[in-house]
C-alpha cells in the first residue's frame, strides 16, 4: 500500500517537473512572439512571411502555457487540497485562448491581405473586442491573486511573489495603457511558476509506516 503511494507521488512530481519547464519555456517563447508581431505591424507587406512562424509560435506558447497553469490547479488541489481558485484558474485559461484565437485570427487576416490594413471597421471591432473580454479577464487575474494569498504559506517560499506579481500584472493589463508592462510582470509569474513547479518536483513524499 506504502509503495503504491510512493509511486503516485514520484509520478505527481515528474508531471510537475515537465509543467515547471514548460512554463518557463513558454515565458521565453514570449519574446520572439513580441518581436514578429511588432515586424508584422510595422511592415506588414515585406515581412508576411513571418506570419507562419509566428502563428506557430503564438499557438505553441499559448498551448504549453495554459497547460502549466492548469497543471497549477492541479498541484494546488492534490498536494495543498486548495480549491479556492479553481473557478478562477479555468475562467482565465478559457478568457486567454479566446483573446488569443481573435488577436491571432486579426493579425493573419490582415497581413495575408484578407483584410486591408487601413480597414477601420474591422479593427475597430476586434479591439473592442479585446478590450470587452480582456479587462473582464484582467479583474478575473486580480483576484486570483488575492484568493493565492489565502493559501497563507507553499509553493516552495513563491506563493507572494507569485501572488503579488499576478496582481500588479493583472492591475497593468486591466487599465490598458499600461498593458505592456502588465506583460512583463506575466512573463515573471510564469518564470516564478515555473521554478515553483521543479521545487514541488524535487520534494518526493516519504512513504508513513505505521
Amino acid at each position: 500500500m506504502e509503495r503504491n503511494l510512493v509511486d503516485g507521488d514520484k509520478m505527481d512530481n515528474s508531471k510537475y517537473t515537465l509543467a515547471g519547464w514548460m512554463a518557463i519555456t513558454g515565458a521565453i517563447m514570449i519574446f520572439p512572439e513580441i518581436i514578429m508581431g511588432i515586424l508584422l505591424d510595422i511592415k506588414p507587406d515585406k515581412l508576411s512571411i513571418l506570419v507562419f512562424p509566428y502563428t506557430f509560435i503564438t499557438i505553441a506558447e499559448t498551448t504549453i502555457t495554459l497547460f502549466a497553469f492548469f497543471r497549477f490547479k492541479h498541484l494546488l488541489n492534490k498536494r495543498y487540497e486548495f480549491h479556492r481558485a479553481d473557478t478562477l484558474i479555468l475562467v482565465i485559461i478559457f478568457g486567454s485562448m479566446i483573446l488569443t484565437s481573435i488577436s491571432l485570427f486579426a493579425r493573419t487576416m490582415h497581413t495575408l491581405g484578407v483584410l486591408p490594413t487601413n480597414d477601420l471597421t474591422f479593427s475597430t471591432i476586434v479591439s473592442a473586442a479585446l478590450i470587452i473580454l480582456g479587462i473582464p479577464l484582467a479583474v478575473a487575474g486580480i483576484v486570483f491573486g488575492l484568493r493565492l494569498l489565502k493559501l497563507n504559506q507553499g509553493l516552495s517560499g513563491l506563493l507572494k511573489p507569485m501572488a503579488y506579481t499576478y496582481i500588479a500584472g493583472s492591475i497593468c493589463l486591466a487599465s490598458i495603457i499600461l498593458a505592456p508592462i502588465g506583460l512583463l510582470f506575466i512573463i515573471a509569474f510564469q518564470i516564478m511558476l515555473g521554478m515553483a513547479f521543479l521545487r514541488e518536483g524535487d520534494e518526493l513524499i516519504e512513504p508513513e509506516f505505521v
